[in-house]
């Protein structure tokens, strides 16, 4: 019981850390800008403006979200580092799991709160259902982020590195569908030997990083058809990867000395 109440009460320093530094109103500010583009993109095309508003404002949330969360995290667990506030909660006679499991679910409630407020703007369009499995999907996608930018932070404690990091993972694992299929193109085939030892690449890479294209796509808010199957496997695939992330923070941060 007193292991669950640190945990709650290092969590509640991450809320009311997003409060005071006025995190929230920023992430209602980009929710905002995300719909206003949406919608003027609608009114640029002659037809399917609905499906216009609703991909351009899931194109533009989801990379929004993404880098003012990594922003955040890197932010913030840099700043404690700074503040020697780390170092007094790891002096405390309690492991060091409890500190890193108690961050992390204070961004992961800040980022439900965001979804919950991104998910209204595609209420207008599609139904509930839709929407809610379009929000969980974004939801995890977030939380997978959060736990990488924590680990990278932990590990490398450089806000440009760990951010560079952060960024260049999520570009990759978005786009790694695309790549694979290039290298793949009947149009290369027995062209270079050097393609095949870049397919094998890619595929091993594939191995490891999740696949974020296929998290919270257009496609789901355009045709109103959520796929449950694809939100229960992109559920799964998000809570292995978020515990892999904080076994391997937690382990990093054991074999430092503070």
């Amino acid at each position: 019981m007193d292991t669950l109440l640190r945990i709650v009460v290092i969590a509640q320093q991450g809320l009311k850390e997003a409060w005071y530094s006025r995190f929230y109103s920023l992430l209602c500010l980009v929710i905002v800008l995300c719909a206003g583009l949406g919608l003027f993109a609608g009114e640029l095309v002659l037809s399917g403006a609905d499906g216009t508003r609703l991909s351009v404002y899931n194109f533009i949330l989801r990379l929004a979200l993404v880098g003012v969360f990594a922003i955040h995290v890197i932010q913030s667990l840099l700043r404690d580092r700074i503040d020697k506030q780390t170092e007094v909660m790891l002096s405390l006679d309690m492991p060091r799991e409890i500190y890193v499991l108690g961050r992390l679910l204070g961004f992961l409630a800040v980022s439900l709160i965001a979804v919950l407020v991104a998910i209204l703007y595609p209420l207008w369009f599609s139904s509930p259902l839709t929407v809610a499995g379009w929000g969980l999907s974004l939801y995890t996608e977030l939380a997978m982020i959060i736990c990488l930018a924590g680990f990278v932070t932990i590990s490398l404690n450089n806000a440009a590195a760990c951010f560079s990091l952060v960024a260049g993972l999520y570009f990759l694992a978005r786009n790694m569908g695309n790549l694979l299929l290039l290298s793949q193109s009947p149009i290369l085939e027995g062209r270079d030997s050097g393609l095949d030892w870049m397919t094998a690449v890619l595929q091993a890479i594939n191995t490891v990083l999740p696949d974020l294209w296929r998290f919270a796509p257009s496609e789901w808010l355009i045709n109103n058809t959520a796929d449950l199957s694809a939100v229960g496997m992109n559920m799964l695939t998000a809570a292995i990867f978020c515990l892999l992330l904080f076994a391997a923070t937690g382990f990093d941060l054991h074999r430092k000395n503070l």
